[in-house]
């Protein structure tokens, strides 16, 4: 199918040929919790898979993603600090200077070392189920209070290498769903429409709320709880409620009543409140100057599904997380005085699903032939076979059965087949990184366990496991990459880089060159690039297994690409301020540096490509977005690109950039122009009105450069979601 392409800010239009094949499905993860640094630089984002990722919100994107475990949903999250003597003697990037806490409903708390991305103790509550946690004091020690199913409130010290249960709120019956501090009182709220105070002094509980029932008896549920101002908390209930309570005397002061269903959670700022819940709406609330009460000031649905974590920074922008993967930024802001009442109002930058569930740099590898794919997802890597078809015009379905182009290829590009799922150690222990080797006669896996070697038998179809030595065994690698039908390249956590040989399982070199993880890994014929998650990019020797030159930073941003011209002449890396850096690695000199234009910032570009039949062509990739340009406009522009993008002078129009804006979800690219198997395939371009099989021709010519393009198509993840709770045009 020939589409006219659509692109923004361009003088050019030109038109693109998209074939669709298959899409295979990654693992869809809800956002079950959120917390904000201190210092309001890094998010970190719980999922129901229980992976935990830590967020960059300078740009909104994903800096790293660890510790997945299924059944281990961390329900709640929170920052702690390292003392500022250990704070110095850091080898990682700055969110490396905190730790984090997480806890769930299996009553375990994990203290979560971010050097080692592995927790350092793990302690039971000391009270069942986690459903809410709140930090009540920093220094001289961080202390939680933990609201847990045996109806108490459970307080923990928290140091560096241990946790601790100091005491226990007894509460009435029910669950304690949600806690947090007021001054010199704890407030807890739990499943019998009850909100509780205990006083830290006396540590006993002295007052309490009774919030009203439902119209037909049952209890609220107290699903949140915030610190509003110096005399009143918010709670937020399964009632759809909003309850503004004095701290003193203990009575509700205010009723909001502007949701649908439960209001699960709530974020406080200097003026300003937002609540959210399962009707997906995010509401915003301001004071009234005149009278001192709290007023609906406005409402946005950004989210398919229940919102269940929503947390504030100090600037007012609110970071929701709800059940359809979704990242959403509310920009609270002030607008023009009415009268005399002050309003709010929300803008909104929607973070896409697919930077959200592409967590890694490498998600699928492909064979030279490119008859063998290995797709990393979450728990397992899973082995693809594309097999030949039949390619006589008989086969091609009828017209009456056509649906879009992945019917229209169907019966004439090569047919995807599952081969294998394939996991390591303990079942459901998340998948770091994998790789699968040039022949694809050997493909690597690796997860908080360390790494393992397979070897794959196309013609049996047989999968075996291979004998390492215990130092790849044991490394940890947030990339792999072979260098050839069997030199793998291992970027460890824990130990720099290591180069092994697959079919011996030895280790042929070790480097030690980069101070934190390398998370990217790319090569050329002579070289190999190594990223690290510092920004740091270095350059190896393939020939000598030795250490080249160091790449100059990035001046905005960390890599987010990488990618060698043809033959390794030229290395080209992306950042995550959109800056392209290309670089001569005979002279170790840098050729050109440029920002990509009409780009958001948000956008993450995981992947940039050298085609072999234009390696004068440059393709650059996002989530969704396709961005063509050439080496010679890289290369000229230089340093002036870099300086009126900085000044908000540059435009697309004046330089040869082409955007694609049509393809959604791309988590991965691949590169098919020396493939036999899939080069020879077109489809032709015709009028509506022709036949089935003159509509659906076969060429044999060669169409020059091609990609397949793996993505997660948004109608395929509403469907794997629950339905979602269906707000009403009227009434609340």
């Amino acid at each position: 199918q020939d589409l006219t392409r659509q692109c923004r800010g361009c003088a050019h239009i030109a038109a693109m040929e998209f074939i669709a094949v298959h899409c295979m499905m990654p693992d869809l993860a809800g956002v079950d919790s959120l917390a904000l640094s201190p210092d309001s630089k890094w998010l970190a984002v719980g999922r129901s898979d229980g992976v935990l990722e830590i967020w960059t919100t300078s740009t909104w994107q994903r800096r790293i993603a660890f510790g997945g475990r299924q059944g281990r949903v961390p329900k709640c999250l929170a920052f702690a600090a390292l003392a500022e003597c250990n704070v110095k003697k850091l080898r990682w990037a700055e969110f490396a200077k905190y730790q984090l806490i997480s806890a769930g409903l299996d009553g375990k708390l994990h203290l979560w070392d971010l050097q080692s991305l592995q927790p350092v103790v793990t302690e039971t509550s000391g009270g069942g189920a986690v459903y809410d946690m709140c930090v009540l004091d920093t220094k001289p020690e961080t202390t939680l209070a933990l609201a847990c199913e045996d109806g108490a409130v459970h307080l923990m010290h928290v140091d560096e290498e241990s946790i601790t249960h100091r005491r226990k709120f007894h509460g009435g019956k029910g669950r304690m769903l949600s806690v947090c501090r007021h001054r010199n009182y704890v407030f807890g709220g739990n499943s019998t429409s009850l909100i509780s105070r205990w006083s830290l002094d006396t540590r006993v509980s002295d007052s309490y709320v009774r919030l009203e029932k439902s119209r037909w008896g049952d209890e609220a549920l107290v699903w949140a709880l915030k610190h509003v101002d110096e005399t009143s908390i918010v709670s937020g209930d399964s009632l759809g409620l909003l309850h503004i309570i004095d701290t003193v005397s203990c009575t509700v002061l205010q009723r909001l009543d502007q949701h649908q269903a439960d209001v699960l959670t709530l974020a406080v700022g200097t003026g300003f409140m937002v609540a959210a819940g399962v009707d997906g709406r995010v509401s915003a609330y301001c004071v009234m100057p005149q009278t001192g009460l709290w007023s609906f000031a406005e409402s946005a649905c950004r989210h398919s599904h229940d919102i269940r974590a929503i947390v504030m920074s100090p600037e007012g922008n609110g970071i929701s997380g709800a059940m359809d993967g979704g990242l959403v930024v509310h920009q609270v802001r002030r607008a023009s005085a009415q009268g005399a009442v002050e309003r709010f109002k929300l803008r909104h930058l929607r973070l896409k699903f697919s930077d959200s569930c592409a967590r890694r740099s490498r998600p699928f590898t492909l064979s030279n032939d490119a008859r063998v794919g290995l797709f990393c997802n979450v728990f397992k890597a899973e082995l693809w076979y594309f097999k030949d078809v039949d390619q006589s015009p008989d086969a091609v379905p009828p017209s009456n059965k056509v649906n879009g182009p992945v019917d229209a290829m169907r019966g004439i590009l090569p047919s995807p087949l599952k081969l294998a799922d394939v996991t390591l150690g303990k079942a459901g222990d998340m998948v770091l990184s994998s790789a699968l080797s040039m022949d694809a006669q050997f493909f690597a896996i690796s997860d908080q366990a360390g790494t393992r070697l397979f070897s794959f038998a196309l013609k049996d179809m047989e999968v075996s496991r291979l004998p390492v030595k215990p130092q790849i065994r044991a490394a940890r690698a947030l990339s792999l990459l072979f260098l050839s039908s069997s030199l793998l390249a291992i970027g460890d956590i824990d130990s720099g880089l290591l180069f092994c040989d697959a079919a011996t399982g030895t280790v042929m070199a070790h480097h030690q060159q980069h101070k934190t993880p390398v998370d990217m890994l790319e090569a050329s014929p002579e070289f190999l690039a190594a990223s690290d998650l510092r920004g740091e990019m270095h350059l190896y020797s393939l020939d000598q297994l030795a250490h080249e030159c160091v790449v100059p930073r990035f001046k905005l941003g960390f890599p987010t690409a990488m990618t060698f011209g043809p033959k390794g002449a030229r290395f080209i890396a992306v950042s995550s301020a959109q800056e392209i850096l290309v670089f001569d690695t005979e002279q170790h000199s840098v050729l050109g540096r440029c920002i990509i234009p009409e780009v958001p910032v948000h956008q993450k570009l995981r992947g940039v490509m050298v085609p072999a039949n234009s390696p004068e062509k440059l393709l650059i990739w996002g989530s969704d977005v396709l961005v063509k340009t050439t080496m010679d406009e890289v290369q000229a522009e230089g340093e002036k690109v870099v300086a009126e993008s900085a000044a908000q002078n540059f435009s697309a129009a004046q330089h040869s950039w082409q955007i694609e804006t049509r393809l959604v979800n791309i988590l991965d690219v691949a590169h098919l122009a020396q493939c036999d198997a899939w080069s020879g395939y077109s489809l032709g371009h015709h009028d509506q009105g022709q036949s089935a099989k003159k509509k659906r021709k076969v060429s044999r010519e060669p169409t020059g450069d091609m990609c397949m393009i793996l993505q997660a198509p948004a109608e395929t993840l509403r469907a794997s979601l629950p339905s979602p709770f269906e707000r009403k045009a009227y009434g609340r």
